[in-house]
């Protein structure tokens, strides 16, 4: 599929291609590429590792397990936030 106007790149297929390693993230699968894993900061906004490149195979799982849980305690909290504001 091809963006069009203001829309956005469609998304890889994840599915597409077995060597790409995948993690869950509260109970969806989350492909990793060459770009590395997306980090989910404190304000919501999203970033890259940008020295994913230079990281040993050992540097990026490890990076990878503690991205992965640090993204999903973020995510808690702000879900955590909207609930609160939803129900203020």
């Amino acid at each position: 599929r091809e963006a069009v106007g203001g829309e956005g790149l469609p998304a890889p297929d994840p599915n597409g291609d077995p060597s790409v390693p995948k993690l869950d993230v509260n109970g969806g699968p989350i492909a990793m590429d060459a770009m590395g894993p997306v980090v989910v900061n404190d304000d919501g906004s999203l970033s890259r590792i940008t020295n994913w490149g230079k990281l040993t195979e050992r540097e990026r799982d490890v990076t990878q397990r503690r991205i992965a849980k640090r993204n999903a305690e973020r995510l808690e909290r702000l879900r955590a936030k909207e609930n609160e504001r939803a129900s203020a």
